[in-house]
Formats: structure tokens, C-alpha cells, sequence
């Protein structure tokens, strides 16, 4: 996947191609984020409530960027610099052309629109697209960690086994959200900005296309749990709910 297309790509695009798909990268450079207390939209909120907006802001946002199409990718990544003390960010979008001749153009369109689309943020961020190429590069790949040096964090997901006769399954499965709410991220900004070497932080994304049965299926799943968590008959007596695991899930 290292071959380079023939074409110069437009001001800020990255394009590789293998001879039959072709790979186009864009970003988006943020530049600032407002003061939310000091924004009239903003400046009669509490703290909890000025967070919870602009929370609900940002994910109406990343809604609008799930398109599956052109195979898309997306990541916020933040930088640190250690000698100025400072963290960069940037939102970088990767897309996929796959029709032979029509690829390389396929690629760009869609990873301009995509980078237009990731521009279009909520008013208290400030952005604007990266048209330089080398500053692209310089994003991708800032610099070589150190192999011991990666962490990929993931959901967790606890699982427990039933000790219902009547459950009707081999195990439990709950997926554990990282959070129940929008905590500040003070802490983990300072810890970075004070770090003695160059640190990336990368939230992926990728756009996913809801089978349609899945909705039914989550029911049928959720109907049987319901089930579960109310008492059960045995032939010596009652079953007490008690005795089932109160965090199982699917």
C-alpha cells in the first residue's frame, strides 16, 4: 500500500494507492475552544449544565459524520509539545476509493467532503482545515513511539454465570460504559502538558451501519433479561430474583 498515485493531490490531501483501491487523508486543525462562561448561550448555565450542553452539541455533531460510505475513518488526536509545554489537536479523516480508474477521484471527493463536514463544528470550537500536505504528514505520523510505549483502551466487558435453572443462557454479558457522565479532563490535559516526552492521544472512529435485525434481536435480548429479573417458580418454591447477577446484561 506504499505506491504513490501519479496525481498531484488538491492543497492538504495525502493519496496512496496499491493499483486498486486508493487511500485519500484530510484534517482538520482545532485552533481554539470558547470560554463556554463567557458566551451568552452559555453564561447562565451551571457547570454540570454548561458541560452537558456542549456535550450534547458535540454529539449531535458526530452524528452528522456517520456516513459509511468510501469506508471512512475518523480520529480526534491530540499532540503534546514538551519543550513548549503545549497539546495540539486535530481531527483527521481517512477515506477509500475502490473503482479502478475512477479511485483516486473518488478518494478525494469524498475525503474533501468528509473534511468540509468535520469543519462544520459546534460554535464554542474553533477550526480550520489543514491545506498543507506536509502538515498532514506531520499528523499521521509525528514521530516513532516506542513499542512499550502504545495502550489501546477498550470497553470493558463483564460477564458472570447463572445460576437460574430456567435462565436459558451460558452466561451473562454487560458492556461496562467508560463513564455516566461528561467529566472534565483537567487532570489528563495537565499529566499530558507536563509529560518529559512527545505523548499522541487518538480517539478512532468508524462509521457502522446498524444491521436491521438488530433492533429485534436487542428486544428479544432485552424481554428475556426482563424476564430473568423477576421471580421464578421451581417445583420446591419460589426463585428469588436476589440470587440473580443485578448487573447482567447484554
Amino acid at each position: 500500500m506504499d505506491q504513490q498515485t501519479d496525481r498531484t493531490p488538491p492543497p492538504g490531501v495525502l493519496t496512496v494507492g496499491d493499483g486498486t483501491s486508493v487511500w485519500a487523508w484530510a484534517a482538520v486543525r482545532i485552533e481554539a475552544a470558547a470560554d463556554l462562561t463567557e458566551t451568552r448561550e452559555y453564561a447562565d448555565l451551571t457547570e454540570d449544565e454548561r458541560r452537558t450542553k456542549a456535550v450534547a452539541a458535540e454529539t449531535a455533531w458526530l452524528a452528522g459524520q456517520w456516513d459509511t460510505r468510501h469506508d471512512a475513518r475518523i480520529e480526534l488526536r491530540y499532540l503534546t509539545d514538551p519543550a513548549e509545554r503545549r497539546i495540539s489537536c486535530a481531527l483527521l479523516a481517512r477515506v477509500r476509493g475502490d473503482r479502478a480508474a475512477t479511485a483516486e477521484d473518488s478518494a478525494v471527493t469524498a475525503v474533501l467532503a468528509l473534511r468540509d463536514r468535520l469543519g462544520q463544528l459546534p460554535h464554542h470550537v474553533h477550526a480550520a482545515p489543514v491545506e498543507d500536505a506536509a502538515e498532514v504528514a506531520r499528523w499521521l505520523t509525528p514521530f516513532t513511539p516506542d513499542p512499550a510505549g502504545l495502550a489501546e483502551i477498550r470497553k470493558r466487558y463483564r460477564t458472570g454465570l447463572p445460576n437460574r435453572p430456567d435462565a436459558g443462557v451460558q452466561y451473562y454479558l454487560s458492556p461496562q460504559p467508560f463513564t455516566a457522565a461528561a467529566p472534565p479532563w483537567d487532570a489528563l490535559w495537565q499529566a499530558l502538558a507536563a509529560h518529559p516526552y512527545p505523548l499522541m492521544l487518538t480517539v478512532g472512529l468508524e462509521p457502522y451501519r446498524v444491521p436491521d435485525d438488530l433492533g429485534p434481536m436487542l428486544h428479544r435480548i432485552a424481554t428475556h433479561y426482563g424476564r430473568l429479573a423477576t421471580p421464578g417458580q421451581l417445583p420446591e418454591g419460589l426463585w428469588s430474583p436476589t440470587t440473580v447477577d443485578s448487573h447482567s446484561g447484554c
